[in-house]
């Protein structure tokens, strides 16, 4: 591909699913979340992936997700094939996007989109005008055996944490409240670390983790209300050669941070079938403590062999107006 080269970008369609998967082979080592929900997403009707194409060959997607109000989207899923890296295609694609989604869907506001600090996306983002309104330190654990932690399940309860179904979740995230908690940017992470904003979306996020959200007060005492000092929230996120526990953890308190985290272990280890998987877990950049380190120290008295890898996220967001 020589300068000046003319690179098309389209919609995919359902005879792209084959070039789509070619684009995405060999990514994130098998952690890759596209191709499970790729022919879903092509029905989606929220849901636009846009193809950049090179001589009839597929070399770049990016999809936008449209939020249910259309006052915003999220782009996720950024690729370019690594025969065309290091060419400013994520910079043309992305530029495509936004001016696509300005004509079809003038109504639209804001583009978010989240990424590692250290990748070559984030510094794009922030070339094109991106501005970071959130960061969180995400640790994952790897390799973690199911087995070994469903055995272990007894003593990763705490009575003092307590379920909430769809119904009491709603209520969590519909609550002006919880912004106290998760920061006045008011948005959660969820699924394939999708942000979703808070209230508008509290009925997407509370079907997702009906009765993996988990609150210090009881039932009656939320019903009542007597509102929570922290929370957490994890969802499974099924990839290409293994699965990964997402979740969320609120709080500033050492004692319930490690609590809500062994709570999450447990409904991680009910929920999945694979023989090991990966336990990612977000930490809020205003904690005033490494719940690496607490975490850790968990780990080692659980007695559970596993690396544990860190990064920070960025949430970003671009002002179509």
């Amino acid at each position: 591909m020589n300068q000046g080269s003319v690179v098309t970008v389209r919609f995919a369609t359902q005879d792209d699913v084959d070039k789509i998967l070619h684009v995405s082979e060999g990514i994130y080592d098998g952690r890759d979340y596209l191709p499970v929900v790729l022919k879903q997403w092509l029905n989606h009707e929220r849901k636009l992936i846009y193809l950049a194409e090179y001589e009839g060959e597929v070399i770049g997607l990016q999809v936008a997700t449209i939020a249910e109000d259309q006052q915003s989207f999220v782009t996720q899923a950024l690729r370019i094939h690594p025969k065309y890296r290091g060419k400013k295609l994520s910079y043309q694609l992305t530029e495509a996007v936004i001016t696509s989604i300005r004509k079809s869907l003038p109504q639209v506001l804001k583009n978010r989109s989240v990424c590692s600090k250290n990748s070559p996306a984030f510094l794009m983002f922030r070339n094109k005008g991106f501005k970071p309104i959130m960061e969180q330190r995400v640790h994952a654990l790897q390799r973690l055996p199911s087995d070994v932690l469903t055995q272990k399940c007894p003593e990763l309860c705490d009575s003092e944490l307590v379920p909430l179904g769809t119904k009491d979740a709603l209520e969590l995230y519909k609550s002006e409240k919880l912004l106290n908690i998760i920061g006045s940017h008011s948005v959660v992470l969820v699924d394939n670390v999708f942000p979703h904003k808070l209230p508008e979306d509290a009925h997407i996020v509370a079907k997702k983790v009906e009765n993996t959200v988990f609150v210090d007060v009881s039932l009656q005492e939320f019903r009542n209300g007597k509102f929570p000092k922290s929370f957490s929230q994890g969802v499974l996120s099924k990839r290409v050669a293994t699965d990964i526990w997402i979740c969320q953890i609120y709080t500033d308190d050492t004692e319930l941070y490690k609590k809500h985290f062994l709570r999450q272990l447990n409904a991680a280890a009910q929920r999945i079938q694979r023989k090991e998987f990966i336990f990612r877990f977000f930490q809020s950049s205003c904690s005033q403590f490494d719940g690496c380190k607490l975490v850790k120290d968990e780990i080692s008295r659980l007695k559970l062999n596993c690396e544990v890898e860190s990064e920070v996220r960025v949430l970003l967001e671009y002002d179509l107006k």
